[in-house]
Parts: structure tokens; sequence; C-alpha cells
């Protein structure tokens, strides 16, 4: 059947890059970085020994490439016909 799921998140940076993010407190961040589920699950990983340091670098490596492809490739592409 139907169900729900709420995603609670939380940005640790402003808006936008010319946002200093002065209506939070250093102590409001650092508390809910050291909440990230990212980190929580890299320990599990970690700990576990599912993958090690290197395999999760070569991860974040792969997507970072993957990103910034799919970047070039949007930047460097034609404008659609106006039709």
């Amino acid at each position: 059947g139907p169900f729900l799921l709420e995603m609670k998140t939380y940005r640790y940076r402003g808006h936008s890059m010319s946002d200093p993010a002065k209506y939070r407190s250093k102590e409001e961040v650092e508390q809910y970085k050291s909440q990230d589920p990212i980190d929580q699950v890299k320990d599990v990983i970690l700990t576990k020994k599912y993958a090690t340091e290197a395999e999760l670098e070569a991860i974040d490596e792969k997507v970072k490439n993957i990103v910034q492809e799919s970047v070039d490739f949007a930047e460097n592409s034609p404008y659609p016909d106006v039709s």
C-alpha cells in the first residue's frame, strides 16, 4: 500500500554564495554535522570493512568526474532551436 518517507535535511551553508549564514551559531552547525547521515554510513562501511578508504575515495572521484562531464556537456551544448 501507500507509504510516506520523511527526509529531514540541514544546510551547512547559506542559501547562496552571498549568504554568510549568520543566523545560525557555529555550535548549531557543528551539532548537525556530527549527525550527518553520510558520515554515519561511511563510518559503518569502514568499520564493517565493506570498503576501504581508498575504495570510497575512488567512488567519490568517479562521481566527481561524471558530474564534471555532465556540466561540460551542458555548458558546451547549443541552445535549443526557438521553435
